[in-house]
C-alpha cells in the first residue's frame, strides 16, 4: 500500500486560509466594552494552589482590574483573615486555602484542615472593582452562596454547590 505524499495546492490554500482567520480573530477578542465583558458569559478561572504560592501581584489586564479573576489563594486567605467575624469561626490550625475558583468577581475556595479535626469549609468572595480588594462573604459546608451570590454565577462555583 503506498501514500500519495503530493501536497495538495487548494487543502493548503484551505488551511492557510483558516490559520488566518483564526489569528485574525485572536486579535479582536480585546475590543469588547466592559459592560459586554460583564454581560458574556465566561468560563471560570480555576487558579491551582499550593503551599508555596507567590504573593500577589496586580495583574496589568482590563478583565482582571473589572472582575479580579484570576485571584490567587495567599489574597482570598489574606481577605478571610481579615474579616474578624468569619476569620473567628475557622480553626486556628487553618493556614490557607485551596482549590480557588474565579467567575465574573465572585470566587469560592476551600479551608485547608486537618481532616481529623475538621471539615473543610467553603468560602465565598466578592471582589471590589473600586478599592481593588476581595472581601469574604460567608463560610460554611453547605449553601453558602444562597442570597449573596447572583443565581446566573452559582453554577460556575463549585464551593456555591448547595445554593
Amino acid at each position: 500500500m503506498s501514500v500519495d505524499a503530493t501536497p495538495r495546492p487548494r487543502i493548503l490554500g484551505h488551511v492557510a486560509g483558516l490559520v488566518g482567520m483564526a489569528i485574525a480573530m485572536a486579535g479582536c477578542g480585546d475590543q469588547e466594552t466592559a459592560d459586554d465583558a460583564a454581560q458574556t458569559p465566561s468560563a471560570p478561572v480555576v487558579t491551582p494552589s499550593t503551599a508555596s504560592a507567590p504573593a500577589a501581584v496586580p495583574t496589568s489586564t482590563s478583565a482582571a482590574a473589572a472582575d479580579g479573576c484570576p485571584v490567587d489563594a495567599d489574597t482570598l486567605f489574606a481577605a478571610l483573615r481579615a474579616d474578624k467575624k468569619l476569620a473567628a469561626a475557622i480553626p486556628r490550625s487553618v493556614t490557607s486555602v485551596k482549590d480557588v475558583v474565579c467567575y465574573q468577581g465572585y470566587a469560592t475556595a476551600y479551608t485547608v484542615v486537618n481532616v481529623n479535626e475538621a471539615d473543610p469549609a467553603a468560602i465565598v468572595y466578592r471582589y471590589d472593582p473600586g478599592s481593588r480588594t476581595w472581601k469574604a462573604l460567608n463560610l460554611g459546608t453547605d449553601a453558602v452562596c444562597t442570597d449573596i451570590v447572583p443565581a446566573r454565577v452559582i453554577p460556575h462555583l463549585p464551593g456555591c454547590v448547595g445554593s
